[in-house]
């Protein structure tokens, strides 16, 4: 994923990751915006080995991938609870936040029965110059190249609200101090993904 973003990612800029991770498995969509075959930007992760592949290649809509994507998460639970942080590109943060997301998402999903995942949303450094030519950057997106993280966590009893958000809570702060050591830590918040206690606007 590092290694594509810091490539792949600035040199074209048609393609982009859907990169999603729960507890059983992990879901990567590689997305192009014209017909093609195999792009050349996309090459860290055709040598991954595929558990399955749910989606073969094909030539879609996206309004078909946005459906498909929906459909990874749980829709029979009634309670969610979305959380946003921003970092700057590290691999090594990624497999250091992974393995303490992965305690904190068992430990919760063994006590509370809540599912917790999260996303990894790559923002490449050409989107705030085509913002800017469009008439201006309103999301105050950052010059550099960075991810938009989200953890989502979905549970049924609303007597478990107060604990299963602690967790979700937590594992926000935990990712921030992990990022924030590093010097990786961007104020911006993906304002789709923030939490009613974030304010993307204040960054």
């Amino acid at each position: 994923m590092a290694e594509w973003q810091k490539n792949g990612a600035i040199d074209d800029t048609l393609g982009t990751v859907a990169l999603v991770v729960g507890l059983e498995t992990t879901e990567i969509g590689l997305l192009y915006a014209k017909p093609t075959d195999k792009p050349a930007s996309f090459a860290p992760f055709y040598d991954l080995t595929a558990g399955t592949v749910v989606i073969s290649p094909t030539n879609g809509m996206l309004a078909e991938v946005t459906t498909i994507l929906g459909g990874s998460q749980p829709q029979l639970t009634e309670r969610h609870d979305y959380r946003a942080v921003s970092s700057g590109i590290d691999a090594q943060l990624y497999k250091d936040i992974y393995d303490v997301w992965q305690q904190q998402a068992l430990a919760v999903y063994n006590a509370r029965g809540a599912n917790q995942t999260f996303t990894v949303q790559p923002w490449p450094a050409s989107l705030a110059p085509a913002s800017n030519a469009r008439g201006g950057n309103a999301m105050g997106i950052p010059l550099e190249s960075f991810q938009a993280w989200t953890t989502l966590i979905h549970w049924a009893d609303a007597a478990q609200d107060k604990p299963v958000r602690a967790v979700s809570i937590n594992t926000l702060n935990t990712r921030k101090s992990l990022t924030q050591k590093r010097g990786l830590l961007e104020s911006f918040l993906f304002m789709n993904d923030c939490s009613r206690e974030q304010d993307p606007l204040a960054g």
